[in-house]
This record gives C-alpha cells, structure tokens and sequence, in this order.
C-alpha cells in the first residue's frame, strides 16, 4: 500500500525552494523510491491543482477528470512508490473542510499510511512575510491592524494547534518542523529530508539554499502600491497576466530601495497578537518538539514599524518610491500590455482588468496587433543534443524568461517544458478539438504578451510524424505575422547515430540491426543538415544553426544556445544555471539487457504505456548502477567510411555557409571504440552470466512494481 506524504507548507517557510528542487530531482526521488507526481503540478512543482482535484475543490470538472484519471496512471506505474506531493494551498483555513474528502481520494487509491508535514514559524514573523507577499504581488489587502484576525470562532490563521487538530481529525499523522535559525541556515531542503518519512532523499542534491520568493522592503513594497493603485481595476484588483509581468519589473526598478523587510506591529500590538497564541503554541510544541515554544522559536527583537504608505514617508524617501513607480510604469513591456488591455476594454467578450484571468481553456482569439509583432523561436533539437536539458531550464525559469521578455507558452507545454503537443496540434495532428483548443490558447498567449519574443522547443519537429507537416506548422506560427526563426543544434552524424540507436534501445522499442537502421536514416535524409536547412528556409522561416562540438557539450547547451544573437539576452538567467544531461546515452551492457527485457514483453504479449517504459527503465538504470559499462558503437570499418562519404559533401557546405570553416575543424575525427557485442553470445561467459543475472532482477523487480494491467490502453 503506498504512503502519502503531504508537504503543505505553510507560505513564507521555503516551500517554493523545496518545490523546485523536487523537480529538478525528479527522477533521484523516483530511484529513492518516491514519486513527485507530474500531473496536476506547475512548471515549478507546486501540487496547487493536484490538491484540489483530490480534494474537490474549486477547480473545473472536465480538468479534474483530467488531472485524476492521469495521476492514476503515475500511480499505477510506480505502485510501490511513497507519494509526495506539496502545495502550501493545504495549509490554508479554506482547504480544512475539504480534508475529508482528500482523505477518502487517497484511500481509494489504496494509500493507507497519511503523513502531512508542516513547517512552522513564530507567528509575528509569518504575518509580516505573508502581508508583506500579498502585497508584492499586487494584491488589494486591508490594513495591517485587520490582516489574520480572529474570526468569530477564534484566530485560525497560524493558529498550528488548529491545523494539526484538523488534520489529525481527517486521519493524517502531522509532522512539525520550526523553521528556527537552523533551518534558515542550512535551507528547506535540508531540514525536511532530515524528517524520518523523507531521510531517504537526505544525500540528493541539497546544495541550493536560494530562497524562491525573499520578501521585498518596506519601500518596495510602497512602490507597489502605488503601482497597483495606478493601474488597477475599481475593486482595486490586478488581472494576473499583467500582474506577472508587473511585479518582475517593480522588483528590478525599485532595487535601490531594497532595505530592511516589512513590519506591521507596534509593541503593544505584537504583545496582544502573540497572546491569542500563547496557550495553543505551548500545546503545539510540547507536543511535536517536547519543549516550550520560545525554546524552539527564541522570539526575535521587534523591528522599528515600517511606513505604510506612501504619506507615512519623508520627502526624499517619497521622491524615490515615486520616480522607482514611474520606472515601472513607463517600462516598455508594461507600457505594451497596458495599452493592449486599454484596447481591448470596450470589447464585451474581453475580461476588464479588475476580472480574473479566464481559464486558458477558455481564451479567445487574439486580437488585430499593434507595433512589430514578436519573433517566434522554434528550437527545432536535434535528438541528442541535449534537448531536454534546454527544455527544463527554460521551465525552471519561465519568470525570469518573461522578466527578459521572452514568453514560454504553457498551451501545449509540458511540465518539462517540451511543446510537442503543441506543435502536434498546430500541425492537425490531434482530434479536431484538441487541434483548435490548443491551437486558440496559443494564439490568446501570444498577443496577451505583445512584444515579447516566444520560445518553443520540441525536436518533435524534426522527427517523423511531423517532418510532413511543417507547412501547417508554419504557416500557424507565422498567422499573425511573427517572423519564426528556427534554431537547430547540428552534430557529427556518426555520433549522433551511435547515441540516437542506443536510446531507442535503451526505452526497449523494438530495434534493426543497427546496419539497417543506418541505411535508413541515410536514405531519408533526416540528417542531412542542409537539406534540414532548406526544407524551413522554403517555407519563408529564418534558420540559425548550433554546432554540438564538444566544446559546446562541456560547456552546456544552454549557455551555449544563450551565445546565440536570438537568445542573446537570456545569457544572465542562464549563466549560474544548473544544467543537466537528461537523457544520458546508456552503455552497451545496458542495451544487451534492455534488448533482453524487450523481447521477454514481446514473448509474454505485452505492449507498454510510456509510464511502464519510464518505470522499467529505472528499473535497469538501478540495477545496472554499479556495472562498469562503455559506450556504444555500432560502426565497423566499412560502414563507418561508407556514413562519412555521404554526407562529406554535404557537411562541408553546411559548415563553410554557416560557420566559415570546414565539417572536419568542427567535428574533429576520433578512434572510435571497439564495436560493441550484438548479444549475449558474443561476450565472455562470465559476463554473459553477470548481464544474465541482471535481467532476471530487473525481470522480478518489474513483475512486482509495475502494473501491467492496461493491455487495451497501451495497444491502442
């Protein structure tokens, strides 16, 4: 029976830092035997959706259906798996009543051992940050003295006693931590994997202490205000596509005012707030930490009170908040949505800026365009050349993207930041509903973010099933005239065919000999990068090329791509950026035991979802941990020449066109090592005996991990 671990938070406690580093590492938790769900998550891994489909709360009935039946499938391709999931929505008073019927959600999916793990601050601190955070984000909130009151049942809001009693009635064991001078030190990752239920992910990466979301000065916060106040709708609200793009720009115009953070209490007031908590804190932490709370959490010295607004300042402090104002209001971004948003105001089909943002599902055609309309950057892969890793940064830093002025759609767009859906579905490739849906939210994205260039990265378009559609592709890139520039990571061919032929055994599909496999990518063309250049040139697109050298693999593709003048401004979000090979090539050993795994499904009748590839893959990827393996090569002497020859002409037109040089500078030619083993009878018998004795551990892991009761889904 699985575990459910519940990471709820609460806000201000690190949770966006914890949160982004379980989707980096994604995959460590899976081999420590966790699943961080993808489904219902943002690009940064906050379970916001997920929470409330299991719970039933406020979210639209067709995209919970959605969430659910696609969680079930995580669920079934890693049923041994403890299921963690976080999202500070959960500690909220509203999402309580809801917890019975988060539990009875759990249950039915056979989760039996509940845990909800909690990280608690001195509630003076919390409410600064939390009032203090509403308002950076250009939220209308009452004046302090009104924030997080008692209501007429007693203060509930950071009261912790009242969560763990709530969540303790619905049947989940909670787990406390303090977010004490120790855990500001060593960071949110590190405290929570030292819980019991989470120590077996302690030794996965834990090095990033940046806080996601530090909170703004006093003065910042001021500018803000006013802000909002300037450009907000009569309920003193902000639409949230132009409030993301407003609250990056008010934090890097107002960074001269950054200064000591927000404090809302007088003493008196601080004494009369603490008091409403003295009695259930003292309860709260003999209980979870077996000592008196002040010993847990030492109360802090009172800050001088902050300045409210902006008549609380002196004159030089208020010339400041307001010449930092007109910076952000005289932005050109802001000044291109503002004027969008102003436009598009009298149309009775378009939401006022004081309405929430609609569902994306919902959107409407874009409207007619003003000013030059933005380049469209399809990065285009190839396969192998570190695609993924490229995706995932641009993901991981979407914000910061925009704040640069570069738009990473979300229609179409995985969690990892892959648009294959996308392009499949520009290119008619889906059911007609899907085709317009995503085809109409894509549209609505691009002219809500007037000006901004628009990333798309997907080496879907250079695969089969869409090569024959790039003229649909194109041509709705291309239908409100963005110009579409096309970039595209070039690589040695014998290479790139080693590494390619090795994943796809790797994920167990089925497989030529690799001298079949050659001849056919040879004869299509695929790899022939001039010819790659001339089928997007002929549909009017612009065309820039990468050379994956090894200089460039050491380097890292995405600092490399940032080099380029397209995404030359993106160069500083990159430039500290983690980066990771994501689909790093597997050894030959590996693949005699891949192959090995592939026709035992096939003897026994059995097709795979790609959660059961996904899952038998970390299968052998654990296994195979401590095998000393090599790389792959399927080349012999003639066929190596014979791959050489054909592209030579080819090759050294591209280079001399695109990089004044010649094929052969670029791609230096290196010995290639021995040719690998086709299979278990060309190998020495203790090491066919070793590789043997792997497959069947992978063969027993799989039968008992993984559901293979969806024959029908994974046929179809």
């Amino acid at each position: 029976m699985p575990r459910f671990i519940l990471h709820i938070g609460t806000h201000k406690t690190g949770t966006s830092a914890f949160q982004q580093w379980a989707t980096r590492n994604r995959a460590a938790l899976r081999d420590a035997g966790f699943l961080y769900p993808e489904t219902g998550a943002t690009p940064d891994g906050n379970h916001h959706a997920l929470s409330l489909a299991l719970a039933g709360g406020e979210i639209d009935a067709g995209r919970r259906i959605q969430i659910l039946r696609q969680f079930d499938d995580e669920l079934r391709a890693a049923p041994d798996a403890a299921v963690l999931i976080s999202a500070e929505t959960m500690s909220t008073v509203r999402f309580f009543p809801l917890l019975p019927a988060l539990r009875t959600a759990i249950e039915t999916r056979g989760g039996s051992d509940l845990t909800a793990i909690v990280a608690v601050r001195d509630q003076l601190a919390w409410r600064n940050s939390c009032y203090a955070q509403m308002r950076e984000m250009l939220t209308a909130v009452p004046p302090f003295d009104r924030f997080f009151m008692p209501g007429p049942h007693g203060v509930h809001s950071g009261n912790w006693e009242y969560l763990d009693d709530r969540y303790t009635r619905a049947g989940f064991a909670l787990q406390a931590i303090a977010c004490d001078a120790a855990f500001r030190r060593n960071g949110v990752v590190h405290a929570l994997t030292r819980l019991a239920c989470l120590s077996p992910l302690a030794d996965i990466d834990t090095a990033d202490r940046q806080e996601a979301n530090p909170s703004l000065s006093a003065l910042q916060l001021i500018v803000a205000d006013e802000v909002r106040s300037a450009i907000a709708g009569p309920d003193g609200s902000v639409d949230w596509p132009l409030r993301n793009l407003l609250v990056p720009l008010v934090i890097r115009h107002s960074e001269a005012l950054a200064g000591p953070s927000f404090n809302g209490h007088t003493p008196h007031a601080a004494a009369a707030y603490s008091a409403l908590f003295e009695e259930s804190n003292a309860r709260f932490a003999e209980r979870h930490f077996g000592r008196a709370w002040h010993d847990v959490l030492p109360p802090a010295p009172l800050k001088p009170l902050s300045p409210c607004g902006i008549d609380d300042l002196r004159p030089a402090q208020r010339r400041a908040v307001m010449a930092a104002v007109e910076r952000v209001l005289t932005d050109p971004k802001a000044v291109r949505r503002m004027a969008r948003l102003a436009a598009a105001a009298p149309a009775a089909d378009k939401p006022s800026p004081a309405s929430p943002a609609p569902d994306a599902a919902n959107a409407v055609a874009p409207p007619t365009r003003t000013g030059p309309p933005a380049r469209i950057l399809l990065h285009a892969g190839f396969a192998k050349t570190g695609t993924t890793a490229f995706q995932e940064s641009l993901a991981t830093h979407r914000a910061a993207l925009l704040e640069a002025g570069y738009l990473l759609p979300t229609a179409g767009v995985n969690a990892t930041g892959n648009a294959s859906t996308l392009l499949t579905g520009l290119a008619g490739r889906l059911t007609p509903a899907q085709n317009e849906t995503i085809a109409r939210r894509f549209h609505a994205e691009v002219a809500a973010h007037q000006g901004d260039h628009v990333i798309i990265s997907s080496e879907s378009v250079t695969a089969p099933l869409l090569t024959p559609r790039r003229r649909e592709i194109a041509e709705a890139l291309t239908a409100n005239g963005n110009p579409v520039t096309v970039l595209l990571a070039v690589r040695d061919q014998v290479a790139l065919l080693n590494s390619a032929y090795a994943q796809m055994r790797a994920q167990f599909h089925a497989r030529d000999p690799f001298e079949d496999y050659v001849a056919k990518i040879v004869a299509n063309g695929r790899l022939d990068w001039n010819r790659q250049r001339t089928s997007f040139e002929e549909l009017g697109l612009d065309f820039t090329p990468l050379a994956y050298t090894r200089a460039v693999q050491d380097e890292g593709i995405v600092r490399a791509l940032a080099r380029l003048p397209e995404l030359a401004p993106l160069a500083p979000v990159f430039a500290n950026a983690a980066e990771h090979r994501a689909n790093r090539s597997a050894g030959w050993k590996q693949l005699l035991v891949a192959e090995a795994l592939r026709v035992w499904l096939e003897d026994e009748g059995r097709a795979m979802l790609p959660v059961q590839r996904h899952a038998l893959r970390g299968i052998v990827d654990r296994q195979m941990a401590d095998i000393p393996d090599a790389p792959f090569n399927g080349f012999h002497p003639t066929l190596l020449a014979y791959v050489r020859e054909q592209y030579a002409e080819s090759n050294d037109t591209f280079a001399a066109r695109h990089f004044d040089t010649q094929w052969a500078l670029l791609f230096p030619r290196t010995p290639l090592p021995p040719r690998s083993p086709a299979s278990f009878d060309d190998l020495a018998a203790d090491v066919a005996t070793q590789l043997r004795g792997i497959v069947a551990a992978c063969r027993d892991e799989a039968e008992t991990s993984i559901d293979w009761t969806m024959p029908h889904r994974a046929a179809a």
